[in-house]
């Protein structure tokens, strides 16, 4: 989801109901759209029910709360309908690593504190079940050189395990 305007200034201004808003709305947009796609996967980082992990961080007034919440339950999204739900869970260690650099790199306005992020992460690892009841998952924690995050492990020079994601994803049988 490409909302880099929309983070931009939510990071100026801190303004947790804005960026929640805005992410809904893309959601919406995003659902009604996917049964017009030809293709036969479609991929989410996330989705409309992870949300509610960053409003109850981010937000403290119960009233934005349910606004947002009631916002969410306005998009119509059957998980009934999806074969395979695959959570992707690195260390926080890894979590943090990557914060760390896309901050250095692409987003210098964000400013997560780890508090910040020890908190979504724990929300998100205690309540997966019951969002995702049929869920698969893969620990996260060996990172990938440039080249096998492109498919390109012929060319590593790293020593990535590539062969752990390969056998992962061959056992999903997709």
């Amino acid at each position: 989801m490409q909302l880099q305007r929309e983070l931009e200034l939510f990071w100026e201004t801190k303004n947790a109901l804005f960026i929640q808003k805005v992410i809904t709305d893309k959601f919406k947009q995003i659902v009604r759209a996917i049964p017009n796609w030809k293709c036969d996967v479609v991929i989410l980082d996330r989705t409309h029910f992870d949300q509610k992990y960053f409003i109850n961080v981010l937000i403290q007034d119960e009233n934005t709360k349910t606004y947002l919440f009631e916002e969410i339950k306005q998009i119509e999204f059957d998980l009934e309908q999806i074969y395979k739900v695959i959570y992707v869970r690195p260390s926080k260690e890894i979590m943090y690593q990557h914060q760390k650099e896309r901050r250095e790199n692409i987003r210098p306005l964000e400013k997560y504190p780890e508090k910040y992020l020890s908190d979504i992460y724990d929300e998100h690892d205690n309540n997966i079940e019951a969002v995702y009841p049929n869920h698969v998952k893969i620990e996260n924690n060996k990172p990938l050189c440039y080249f096998c995050s492109q498919y390109q492990n012929h060319k590593c020079v790293d020593s990535c395990d590539f062969k752990y994601y390969m056998e992962f994803f061959d056992s999903l049988n997709i």
